[in-house]
Order: structure tokens, then C-alpha cells, then sequence
């Protein structure tokens, strides 16, 4: 079963939350004699089922005859107990009601697997082996803002004589438009391929969307990024299809398991990420380059934020900087008194004494990230520190680390009162300092974004605040969602 949201402060007790203030990002804590408390997301912890009601988000998968449902988020999911059958997925967010459904053309009859994800964290992910073939496995997960469709190759050198490995979804959105990156409405006729990685939206003009996030493909090798890909979408046989085009090139030099993903969600994106310039031969190319070489914003594996200053055993040097975008909801007039970052790392390398330096981004959006943000991640040189720089040797894997923000920080979030947006940045000191790391040496923290799975590892920031009286301030109920 999905675990409820468990983030009680110390001294605390669950009915000392306010739930006048919650919102769908955030709880608060007050309690007579002590401060108050509010941890704000970036992904969203409630949903809105009637205007003003905040409940649980709970995606806990439920077999009901042949169909695996999920009911408990800001959209709802059907999914196929045998990789052949349909996946639907049906936006609830915001007063929207519509739904669309997605076939793996060449799947088999294989019956999934319900896996425990993370360990046993929410019940959440269905495995069908060999769905697609020998070693080629289909993978349905569903998280608090999102449905994700993955395709995964155990041996990804198994397609000899293939320019593009096609992948083909069988699309079922009668009577609902599908838009462009461009803002163009498909005619549903003409056959088109689209830009690699780019945004498309399912819905009703002019406002009623859903959101299919960038395609990508991506491997094992820690020193490649996520690779956008492109799509061809058609009729045929009176339905239209979705094709996934998978670089043969990439599968050939892939290392490990390769992996390519679409994702349906309610929301654009939340705009935490990371920007990088990646594999230069100089050091100046990668920490000054503008803009940016790679970008990305819509990862739900483990290091979906990605900080880095290394030179590879290649020679190429990698610079990798992270945006974390937080929404804050506090009661109006709040004094805050401490704030504290908490990120979820995976894997920290410290080969050269580096440490993480806090900043405040300008990035030109907070819903999404572009490459031309890698040089707003706090001026490139000499940005304003919102912490004291924090040894990465002191960062644990596998747990949430707090990390407290000084009176600069503190006076960065209390500019956000009480519902604008707290940016935060997290780059490598090496990067900060522009000191070029030696050849073959790793200074690398990455962490869980915000579109990891249930509640435990995305990053949020905990506020400590005093109360005013409220009768004083207006009320504000800011609303922030993403599929």
C-alpha cells in the first residue's frame, strides 16, 4: 500500500497541522508555544478533488478484473494487466475532464508484474518481461504527477541492420486536439516528425491540456545524459500512431540497460532540473560556454538533479548545474527564522575536496528548464551564497540530507512571502571558484527531482516561521500542478 505522507516535524503531532494552509505543495505545522513549520514541495503532495478540499495523493495501484486503477492523484490511470492491452490515462487537475489511452502496438500477451518501488515505498509499477521480445521489457508506473510508459532493452545490441529502432503507440484520443511545441493544432491527417525532445499537448484549446513530456532514450553510463528523440506521428489503418525513433547508433555504444520513456501528465513540468556544458576539451568551454550544451528537466530516476565539475578519463570536461524552483505557501506576514534545503542524494564522487554552493537562480522560467539557463544558475562567477558551502563527503546517500540556508538565504525566502517562488541553486565548488578539476577526477552530487516516485526523495525546503495575526494579512491560496 501507497505509505502516507509521514514528514511530521519533531515536537509535533499529526493533528497540529494546519489544514486551512495546505495547499497542493505544501503542509504547515503550528502548535501553541512553538514556531510554526511548513515544508514546501515542488511536486505536489495533495490533490484537489473539489475546489479548496486538499487530500492525500495515494497512487496505489488496485486490480480490479483485467485493469490495474489508480484514483488517488490529480489524474487517474487504467492499466492493462498484459503489455498488449490499453494503458488510459484521465486528467482530473483543475476542473479538467478528459482522457486518452496509449497500445504498445508490438507487444505480446505478457501478463505484468505489480513491482514495489523503491523497496516497498508505494505499490506503483507494472513490469512486463520480454513484452516487446527477447531482453526488450515494458514498464507502466504511476507517480503523484504523472503516468510513465518505458520500454527497456536488457541487450541493446540486438537489432542488427536497424537505422532507428521504432517503437509504435497505438493513440486513442478521439474528439480532443493534439498541439505542437509550436502552438500548431495537428490536422490529424498529415504525417509529421516531430523535433527531437519536443512538448506536446493533449486536450481542448484553449486551455484544457494534458502534457506528453520530452521523449528521450538514456543508458547506464553516468557520463551520458538523457538523449531527446524524435517521434512520427500518422493514421494508419483509421488509428493514429505515435512513433517512438530510437537511435540505432545509440543502442550499439549503450552501457548497461537502455531505457526510453513516455510520460502523460496533468502540468507542463515544475522547472527543477539540471543545465549543463558537457564534454569540451577545455575547461573555459564548459564552466563559461553560453548557452548551455544539455539540459534537463523531466527525470524521475534517482539523479534527476545533477551537479558536476570533473574531466573525464577522455580528456572531455563535464559542468553541470542544478535549479530547484520551490513554490512556498505560508501564512501571510510570516517571520522566518531558519530554512533548511533537503535533497535526496544517489551518488556523490568527491575526488578533489569540493563542496556544494547554494545560489539563487534567474532562470526565465520556474515550470521548465532551457540551455540557455545554464549561465542564470547565480552569476558564473562570484554568485551570492545562500548557505555555507557543504563538503560533499559529508552528503549520505540513500537519505534526506538538510541542508540550512544562512541569513542570506533565509532573507531569499522571506522575500518570497507568503506564496511566491523560492529559487534555489546548488553548483560544485570547482565550478563556483572556476578551478579546473585534474584529469580523470570526478566532483559529482546528484539527487532526486521532483518527479521521483511518491513523497520520500523529492527536494523540499522545511520553513520555520512565527505567526501574525492573520486578520491582519489577506489569505492567499496559490495552486501549482504537473503531470
Amino acid at each position: 500500500m501507497a505509505r502516507p505522507y509521514n514528514r511530521i516535524p519533531a515536537g509535533y503531532r499529526v493533528e497540529d497541522e494546519d489544514v486551512t494552509e495546505r495547499t497542493l505543495t505544501s503542509k504547515t505545522w503550528q502548535r501553541a508555544g512553538l514556531p510554526g513549520i511548513s515544508n514546501n514541495h515542488i511536486a505536489q503532495i495533495h490533490r484537489e478533488p473539489t475546489p479548496g478540499t486538499f487530500l492525500e495523493v495515494d497512487t496505489t495501484l488496485v486490480l480490479a478484473g483485467n485493469t490495474w486503477k489508480q484514483e488517488g492523484a490529480s489524474y487517474f490511470a487504467e492499466l492493462p494487466r498484459r503489455a498488449n492491452g490499453e494503458a488510459r490515462f484521465a486528467n482530473r487537475f483543475e476542473g479538467i475532464s478528459h482522457e486518452f489511452g496509449f497500445t504498445l502496438v508490438d507487444a505480446n500477451n505478457q501478463i505484468g508484474a505489480l513491482l514495489p518501488q523503491d523497496g516497498g515505498l508505494q505499490d506503483q509499477s507494472l513490469l512486463y518481461p520480454d513484452a516487446l521480445g527477447t531482453d526488450v521489457d515494458f514498464r507502466l508506473a504511476v507517480f503523484n504527477q504523472q503516468l510513465e510508459h518505458e520500454v527497456i532493452w536488457r541487450d541493446p545490441t540486438n537489432f542488427p541492420g536497424v537505422t532507428d529502432v521504432e517503437i509504435p503507440v497505438g493513440v486513442d484520443a478521439s474528439a480532443l486536439s493534439l498541439m505542437r511545441a509550436d502552438g500548431s493544432i495537428w490536422d490529424g491527417v498529415t504525417t509529421f516528425t516531430s523535433e527531437p525532445g519536443e512538448v506536446f499537448r493533449i486536450g481542448t484549446p484553449p486551455n484544457a491540456w494534458s502534457y506528453l513530456r520530452p521523449f528521450k532514450v538514456w543508458d547506464d553510463d553516468p557520463f551520458k545524459d538523457r538523449l531527446p528523440i524524435r517521434s512520427r506521428w500518422e493514421v494508419s489503418g483509421g488509428q493514429v500512431l505515435m512513433t517512438k525513433l530510437v537511435p540505432r547508433a545509440f543502442l550499439d555504444a549503450a552501457v548497461g540497460d537502455a531505457r526510453t520513456d513516455a510520460t502523460a501528465s496533468f502540468f507542463a513540468g515544475a522547472g527543477d532540473g539540471w543545465v549543463g556544458h558537457v564534454g569540451d576539451t577545455t575547461w573555459a568551454e564548459s564552466r563559461d560556454g553560453d548557452p548551455g550544451t544539455s539540459v534537463d528537466d523531466s527525470s524521475s530516476g534517482a539523479n534527476g538533479l545533477r551537479s558536476t565539475a570533473s574531466k573525464a578519463p577522455n580528456s572531455k570536461f563535464f559542468v553541470r548545474r542544478i535549479f530547484v524552483p520551490i513554490p512556498l505557501s505560508l501564512p501571510a506576514g510570516a517571520i522566518i527564522s531558519d530554512v533548511d534545503l533537503n535533497l535526496f542524494p544517489s551518488s556523490v564522487l568527491n575526488e578533489d575536496s569540493s563542496h556544494g554552493v547554494i545560489t539563487q537562480p534567474t532562470q526565465a522560467s520556474t515550470d521548465s528548464l532551457v540551455v540557455a539557463d545554464y549561465v542564470e544558475c547565480g552569476t558564473v562567477d562570484n554568485p551570492e551564497e545562500g548557505a555555507a558551502q557543504f563538503d560533499l563527503d559529508s552528503l549520505i546517500e540513500d537519505q534526506l540530507n538538510a541542508i540550512p540556508l544562512d541569513s542570506v538565504g533565509i532573507g531569499w525566502a522571506q522575500a518570497a512571502v507568503p506564496s511566491s517562488v523560492l529559487s534555489l541553486g546548488w553548483r560544485i565548488r570547482h565550478d563556483v571558484d572556476d578551478e579546473q578539476p585534474a584529469n580523470n577526477e570526478d566532483n559529482i552530487a546528484e539527487f532526486a527531482a521532483s518527479e521521483r516516485a511518491g513523497t520520500d526523495e523529492d527536494p523540499f525546503a522545511t520553513i520555520t516561521f512565527t505567526a501574525v495575526p492573520q486578520h491582519l494579512f489577506e489569505r492567499h491560496s496559490p495552486a501549482t500542478l504537473r503531470m
